[in-house]
């Protein structure tokens, strides 16, 4: 079946983050949480609503404010979103690549579910996994309550249903919001570009269910409880394929929007360069445990 029409145009918005491209000389250099998420320290449209004579406002305070105002501007068809890009910590599969080799991974490791020792089919963090995202959320959580950031806390929330994802969304995001409050949404379409790797298959509806929802996480509408992905598993996915399929999340999440400008979405590292290239953004590679961020608008089609 031929993939459908795109609906929307996502662009990002240049000279509001910092390209880090420009920090990766190297093809295999991974680029890493930067200060203030590499928010540029720029004047804004919207800075002479501030009245003279008050407290100097943080970079991220009038960012709100300029992203407010370009929604606020536009048509019903245009919608400006920061969205906050979560690489999963370090995983199982991870140590198994680095200990045999990029070589001995691909050809022969990453397509069997383990080696006696160490399972890595849908892969969980490693230990050093949940200590990198433990130690962001400490970053989100500095990023989003000192005075000289205050940066917003995302409005939505999704993640990929691979183990390694759901683990990373809860360490770093889980303490941040009130039980009550955290309701990460489980999307297909962010899962990592499908090869025959077994790490990068999934479990079960059933399984994520029992497993995430007491947590407060929601699968969404249509979770297959197979992995449909895995059916592919004849050949790898191409690179026009991936694109799609992060042009489709990015769809839905602008779709479901009611009204939020800040949307976190935690997946893996080629989706994270997937959804770059979908939005027209230099592309490069982000290290395991890592958050960027973008400015990207969206407008409707048709």
């Amino acid at each position: 079946m031929a993939p459908m029409a795109p609906r929307w145009k996502f662009e990002a918005v240049p000279d509001v983050f910092k390209d880090l491209s420009e920090l990766q000389t190297d093809p295999k250099d991974k680029v890493t949480t930067q200060p203030g998420l590499g928010l540029l320290s720029r004047s804004y449209p919207t800075d002479d609503m501030h009245e003279k004579g008050q407290q100097e406002e943080s970079d991220w305070t009038r960012l709100v404010r300029y992203v407010a105002a370009l929604n606020g501007e536009a048509s019903s068809d245009v919608r400006h979103k920061v969205l906050y890009l979560t690489r999963h910590g370090v995983g199982y599969h991870n140590l198994k690549s680095a200990e045999v080799g990029e070589d001995a991974w691909n050809n022969h490791w990453s397509l069997k579910d383990t080696d006696g020792v160490t399972t890595w089919f849908d892969a969980f963090l490693a230990p050093e996994g949940e200590t990198q995202a433990r130690e962001l959320s400490t970053f989100w959580s500095a990023l989003t309550t000192s005075a000289a950031h205050g940066a917003p806390l995302p409005q939505r929330v999704y993640t990929s249903p691979l183990s390694r994802c759901l683990q990373t969304t809860e360490f770093v995001y889980g303490p941040l919001f009130p039980k009550a409050q955290f309701h990460p949404i489980i999307k297909e379409d962010l899962r990592e570009r499908w090869t025959l790797h077994t790490c990068d298959r999934r479990r079960p509806r059933s399984w994520i269910a029992e497993n995430w929802e007491s947590k407060g996480y929601v699968l969404e509408a249509g979770f297959t409880e197979e992995d449909e992905l895995a059916k592919k598993d004849e050949r790898c996915e191409s690179d026009a394929e991936h694109g799609a399929r992060k042009q489709r999340a990015l769809e839905d999440v602008w779709n479901a929007d009611q009204g939020d400008e800040f949307v976190a979405l935690v997946c893996h590292s080629m989706a994270i360069r997937a959804i770059l290239a979908v939005v027209g953004a230099n592309l490069f590679r982000v290290r395991e445990g890592s958050s960027i961020a973008l400015l990207v608008k969206g407008t409707k089609m048709g």
